[in-house]
């Protein structure tokens, strides 16, 4: 049996309006991302160190949360409307001056919801200069919700 190879450049491009921006790949597609590819767009860059396959996702861009988060966080959020598989490799999120919310830059850093909570990234690299956020080494983090924030409020467990 002879094998068909066959290469797909999938080109998205979010629209201007916050609440219309958004990739979609439909139910049974998959959308696969190679170890060291990034995708980038509209502020927002996904580098695995392993491979990571997308279905049946929709990557939306807002001004505001879906979730309640114990900070406060910039402009901007990137919301996927369903639990991925588990990503492991770099996120970067760039971001305007405008979208800082009264935030110091320096106290920036990548915030993921992973469908149960809200979670800070261990360690971030900040540019100030260049405005942007980037995660080191993330490892096998699902991605439901994502945004600059300051550090989380972790309240005490009361017995």
């Amino acid at each position: 049996m002879k094998k068909l190879y066959f290469l797909v450049t999938v080109i998205f491009n979010f629209s201007s309006g916050m609440a219309q921006s958004q990739l979609n790949v439909s139910a049974g597609t998959d959308l696969y991302i190679s170890s060291g590819t990034t995708l980038s767009n509209e502020g927002i860059s996904l580098t695995p160190s392993t491979g990571f396959t997308v279905n049946g996702l929709t990557l939306s861009k807002s001004a505001t949360v879906s979730h309640s988060i114990s900070a406060t966080y910039i402009s901007r959020v990137y919301q996927f409307n369903n639990n991925t598989s588990p990503f492991s490799g770099v996120i970067q999120i760039n971001y305007d001056d405008s979208e800082l919310n009264g935030l110091s830059e320096t106290n920036l850093g990548v915030k993921i919801y992973n469908g149960t909570a809200w979670q800070n990234t261990s360690t971030n690299t900040r540019d100030n200069v260049n405005n942007y956020v980037l995660t080191n080494a993330l490892s096998n983090v699902t991605l439901n919700e994502l945004t600059l924030a300051g550090d989380l409020l972790i309240l005490p467990l009361k017995w």
